[in-house]
């Protein structure tokens, strides 16, 4: 249990200074065109490295779960409780890892008067 709290720590140190890596990059004067086409760089890394932390929190939050329900001794309620709960925590790592994408809307060119 220690370990998969110093393994979520780890990953938020990691998710942290990588966010402020992709962030605080410098950023050239370019065109519009260019700093949109830049922005939506940095945005879609940034999207992808919070997907994979969470997964990855989500995860070890479930083993830690799964662990206190096979070392305690419960009554029957509680057992099924922990188990639906891990289930939950694994699911919700599989979405967080291929389910959060946030895609880029296209509009249409606005007509001009």
């Amino acid at each position: 249990m220690i370990l998969a709290v110093g393994g979520m720590a780890a990953v938020a140190v990691v998710m942290w200074s990588a966010r402020r890596l992709i962030v605080g990059r410098a950023r050239p004067v370019l065109p519009a065109d260019l700093g949109a086409a830049d922005d939506a760089i940095r945005s879609s890394s940034l999207q992808t490295i919070s997907g994979a932390s969470l997964a990855l929190m989500c995860l070890a939050a479930g083993n830690v779960m799964w662990a206190i329900q096979l070392d305690l001794d419960a009554p029957e309620p509680f057992n099924w409780i922990l188990t639906w709960l891990t289930i939950g925590m694994w699911l919700s790592a599989g979405y967080a890892w291929f389910g959060v994408r946030v895609r880029a809307r296209r509009f249409a060119p606005r007509a001009s008067t």
